[in-house]
């Protein structure tokens, strides 16, 4: 019945979408570059959109189970436990915003037709930056210009003079950067090169930004073709998600989550670029969801309180980590917090996670150290150079 009912929703909205791709939208398209990116930014639902479903695709779930639950907080007795001691936790908070899926461009950013789904573009955008100039321990990473662009022209001048001030201190760092994270598969390279040039030529304009780090966290299978694109933008570092839960097992395994890869496309060791594959495909942690979409227990920290739970959660995170180390070269490792559409209630989000880092950082003997990062930062930290 609920299967039926998922099918329904989405026969509704893909009807509904492909009557305004070939009506309305049509219309008002101005020339073949914005028609090119518009079809560039759709290809992953028109190809993805049949195979919905309430698991989690490519095997993530299987891969917990496989792979997660190797120790309890009790079996790590020591910080000695694990291979190199302290572990450094970079938490990236990130929303994944897709330009284009199951409702229009504008719907997602206005927030509207929220009973096919519920997002809302402009209000991530608005709490975030009012989190981030509060407190500048934190950071944020964005990606889709398309809907940025959409916030930027709303801003009065002194909202956009904090965000360059935020952008110029590394708290907000757009990371890809392009109109939109385009599929690997469908697009021809051109279209990718024109939708990516289009986004950066924004950042460089408004903020004097020049991307270093490509993210891909959304399509399905990753070429050697874009590594080698990517490389030749300048890119240092390509971070993804999907990958085969098989090739996934087996990296987690013998510890190569982390590669040079050096595609086959181009030539010459100066065409590698370092390639990531995300732990737990780009969500937070399971359990850790503080959006106000998830249905995960906040951090309850009034001792008080019958309900109190921090001490728990915070055990239950620390243990997640370290057995992620466990698949790991080193003791850097990074971890998203965020998914589709996420943060449109920031301060939430914010709040809870941020009870979880005072908790764990004030017990240095469980030998996790927790902060808010970004890619750039995890790079740079591995270079030596922060």
């Amino acid at each position: 019945m609920l299967k039926t009912k998922i099918y329904n929703l989405i026969e509704k909205s893909l009807k509904r979408s492909l009557k305004l791709i070939f009506t309305k939208f049509t219309i008002q398209m101005q020339n073949l570059m914005t028609t090119k990116l518009f079809l560039l930014c759709l290809f992953p639902f028109i190809i993805t959109s049949s195979s919905l479903n309430q698991t989690m695709r490519f095997g993530d779930d299987q891969m917990l189970r496989t792979h997660h639950h190797h120790k309890s907080f009790e079996q790590f007795t020591s910080i000695d436990s694990i291979p190199f001691g302290t572990i450094n936790v970079h938490l990236i908070p990130h929303t994944h915003d897709d330009v284009g899926w199951l409702k229009t461009v504008d719907e997602y950013f206005y927030g509207s037709s929220n009973d096919i789904q519920n997002a809302q573009v402009q209000y991530v955008l608005d709490t975030v930056i009012v989190e981030l100039e509060k407190d500048p321990s934190k950071h944020f990473i964005y990606v889709e210009v398309a809907f940025f662009i959409k916030w930027w022209r709303e801003q009065t001048e002194e909202k956009q003079d904090s965000v360059r001030r935020l952008v110029a201190s590394g708290q907000l760092e757009f990371i890809n950067g392009g109109w939109c994270m385009n599929d690997e598969a469908a697009p021809y390279y051109e279209d990718i090169i024109d939708q990516m040039t289009l986004g950066h030529q924004f950042l460089k304009e408004t903020f004097n930004v020049t991307v270093e780090i490509g993210w891909h966290i959304d399509p399905f299978g990753h070429s050697s073709t874009h590594a080698s694109l990517f490389s030749q933008m300048g890119f240092n570092a390509f971070f993804f998600a999907r990958i085969d839960y098989q090739d996934k097992d087996y990296r987690l395994d013998n510890k190569t989550m982390e590669m040079i890869w050096n595609p086959h496309q181009a030539s010459g060791e100066e065409h590698g670029i370092f390639t990531s594959v995300n732990y737990y495909n780009y969500q937070a942690p399971p359990g850790f969801c503080f959006d106000q979409n998830c249905n995960d227990q906040p951090i309850m920290d009034d001792p008080r309180l019958e309900e109190y739970n921090l001490d728990e959660r915070a055990k239950t995170f620390v243990t997640y980590f370290k057995n992620m180390a466990l698949h790991y070269r080193h003791s850097d490792l990074m971890h998203t917090m965020g998914e589709d559409f996420q943060y449109s209630n920031a301060f939430k989000y914010f709040k809870n996670v941020d009870k979880l880092i005072k908790h764990i950082n004030n017990h240095p003997e469980w030998g996790v150290n927790l902060f808010y990062s970004t890619p750039l930062a995890l790079m740079l930290i591995g270079l030596g150079i922060l």
